[in-house]
């Protein structure tokens, strides 16, 4: 990961992580990362599905847990838009904390842990502290859930820690938007 992740000092040229999964490529699979801190993160992207990992789950239930991020940039011209996955449908994703960093998206659904989460996904205990700036459906935690009647989706004792910017509609500091699915334990605290 050190030819896609720059130093802080810039001193490089900027080469821009790949997400694992896209539009043609579905990823499934468990992923931890044994507590473990990815640095200097840099996204720089116009197609969909963009963080570390771009698109998970759908067939078969997609584990992502226990990575840190410090200092994630992630920059696009498009949607579902994250710092830890883009999108995911049946997926539980634990233990994520994005400590420093900044998402920015011209797009809609853009969040700092997942930009779009479809069908009974399962959210626990991550923690944002990256600023987030989206068009629309922008979350610090998620941009935006829809879980099927159904589905029992869940959004748990998550956090936020960081600055939301909204150009259009559909922003929260925990989700931008819920379709189904219940948030409990959550917290939203930003300093000035």
């Amino acid at each position: 990961m050190s030819s896609v992740c720059y130093p802080p000092s810039g001193d490089v040229e900027e080469k821009s992580w790949t997400p694992i999964g896209s539009s043609s490529s579905v990823w499934n699979g468990t992923f931890d990362g044994d507590n473990h801190a990815i640095n200097n993160l840099y996204i720089s992207s116009g197609e969909r599905f963009t963080g570390l990992f771009g698109n998970v789950g759908r067939r078969k239930v997609a584990t992502i847990r226990n990575i840190k991020f410090n200092n994630a940039i992630v920059k696009s011209s498009n949607s579902y838009i994250a710092v830890l996955v883009g999108y995911v449908s049946k997926g539980e994703i634990s233990g994520i904390t994005v400590q420093s960093g900044s998402v920015d998206s011209a797009s809609d659904y853009v969040g700092g842990i997942v930009g779009i989460a479809d069908y009974d996904v399962k959210i626990v205990e991550c923690e944002n502290h990256a600023n987030i700036t989206g068009k629309g459906y922008v979350g610090t935690i998620f941009g935006w859930i829809m879980n099927a009647p159904t589905a029992d989706g869940y959004i748990q004792k998550c956090s936020n820690f960081a600055n939301i910017r909204c150009r259009g509609k559909y922003a929260g500091g925990i989700g931008g938007h819920l379709n189904g699915g219940t948030i409990a334990a959550c917290a939203n605290t930003v300093y000035h």
